[in-house]
């Protein structure tokens, strides 16, 4: 009948918990804004009648501060997020004999202003007067639609990132470009453009005009005029070579360093440098994204870990796609920039490989790595040595690794220590075996042989009851 009761006790006690717990939330003054959002008030809302405290665990990833954990039920944490992006709050609330963590993802959101800026040259193997203009900003935030809307002063507007305009003759415009997005940031700048009558007619060709890091070009020149008419030519292949040679050698053009690099060719007829045959941009070399990547834990409960995983060469360029496949050992091939994967909860090393190909280009690179799954180790924070066969002790079970415990009394008296066991068991007596009384201790803990992790250097406290 005892039995019965005690344990009717103990389910009212949890479901009134559970309503406890249910009620607490936390609120921010502000959670969306341009490019950085300082002082953002954080406050947690609590139900009238809530349940003893312990400890508040504020974690702000991306903000500064990064996480508090001093903070009472009342107080308001005041956080700022200074760079574009998507950010997680969430807040653990250890009570007496349990914790309750409410999480938010996504919850604050820094836009980017993207500035303007623009780029142009003549496209004159398009049309006469015809220059391509590009937006040269990538965002590095969190993905988000931009909006592109030029300006020619000419009477004529257009859309997009890339954009080729034809002027209606050589005269110098006011260019202008408003870069937007659905929030509201936005920003616009303006470039005045030159558009000259066109040389006379002539053709270079090349046997290739764009490729990925190292190109092998074999040029040509083709003009109308007689050939007795020309008794000199001088290339300048824009690369630092140069020619007098009617059909020069191959050439090579080289970019590792940034995501596009354009090379002018130039051609002087009979020394007449006034009138040089100038091919802006006429080779371009792509430079292959890197595959480089770096994972990291995002939330670790007993039963999963969680971990996001992106590419750290961020030198794309604005006029490709690019496609990216991760493939994870035990879990196949996932797709996307960022993934966010889940694994059991388990000590352990998995391979791990990025693909990156640009599909405008052909450009492709691979890695292949071993990444760390790590457990978090959970230590209780309460026992009650009272031979009920219910937290009777205090335990750490390390696994495979010796660990060493010092624990002390409040007036830092040293209690008990432990040394060399992969599992710690105290019982609530000094080494001689004497009972302790109830009250609050002091631990401090680390691990006796390599711990890469961390997993095993820790400080807290210990509840004891009797």
């Amino acid at each position: 009948m005892l039995k019965k009761i005690k344990i009717s006790l103990v389910l009212l006690v949890c479901l009134n918990i559970s309503n406890i717990y249910s009620q607490y939330n936390f609120q921010a003054d502000v959670v969306e804004g341009c490019d950085s959002v300082v002082g953002i008030r954080f406050w947690l809302e609590t139900p009238a009648v809530s349940d003893s405290i312990i400890l508040i665990s504020w974690d702000f990833e991306g903000g500064d501060p990064p996480y508090d954990l001093t903070a009472n039920k009342d107080d308001t944490i005041v956080v700022d997020y200074n760079s574009p992006d998507s950010y997680r709050v969430f807040v653990n609330i250890t009570f007496d004999y349990s914790d309750t963590t409410i999480d938010k993802t996504g919850y604050i959101n820094v836009h980017q202003t993207l500035p303007a800026i623009f780029s142009y040259s003549d496209t004159l193997e398009i049309a006469p007067y015809s220059y391509v203009f590009r937006h040269t900003v990538e965002p590095s935030g969190s993905p988000t639609t931009y909006y592109y809307d030029w300006d020619f002063d000419d009477g004529t507007t257009d859309t997009g990132k890339v954009v080729v305009h034809t002027f209606p003759g050589a005269d110098t415009y006011n260019v202008s470009l408003t870069v937007s997005e659905s929030y509201g940031c936005s920003d616009t700048q303006s470039a005045f453009v030159l558009v000259e009558e066109p040389p006379p007619p002539y053709l270079i060709t090349a046997s290739e005009t764009e490729g990925c890091d190292i190109l092998r070009v074999k040029f040509d020149f083709i003009n109308n005029a007689p050939v007795d008419t020309i008794a000199s030519i001088y290339w300048d292949f824009g690369n630092g070579e140069t020619s007098t040679s009617f059909d020069p050698d191959t050439v090579f053009y080289e970019n590792t360093t940034i995501p596009r690099r354009a090379f002018d060719v130039t051609i002087i007829i009979n020394g007449d440098t006034a009138d040089a045959k100038l091919h802006n941009d006429f080779i371009t070399v792509y430079r292959t994204v890197t595959t480089d990547f770096r994972c990291a834990d995002t939330l670790t409960t007993d039963q999963s870990l969680s971990k996001v995983c992106w590419n750290i060469d961020h030198l794309y360029d604005e006029s490709s796609s690019y496609d990216f496949l991760w493939n994870f050992e035990g879990i196949g091939d996932i797709p996307g920039r960022r993934p966010l994967l889940s694994f059991p909860a388990v000590d352990d090393t998995i391979t791990a490989s990025l693909i990156i190909t640009d599909l405008t280009h052909g450009c492709s690179d691979t890695t292949v790595r071993e990444i760390i799954l790590a457990t978090i180790l959970k230590i209780q924070n309460f026992f009650t040595p009272n031979d009920d066969n219910i937290f009777d002790d205090f335990v750490i079970e390390g696994g495979s690794m010796p660990l060493y415990i010092k624990i002390y009394s409040r007036s830092g008296t040293l209690v008990y220590e432990a040394k060399g066991s992969k599992t710690i068991r105290w019982d609530g007596t000094t080494e001689s075996g004497v009972k302790l009384q109830p009250g609050v201790y002091f631990y401090i803990l680390r691990a006796l042989e390599a711990d890469p992790w961390g997993r095993y250097t820790k400080k807290g406290f210990i509840h004891l009851f009797r």
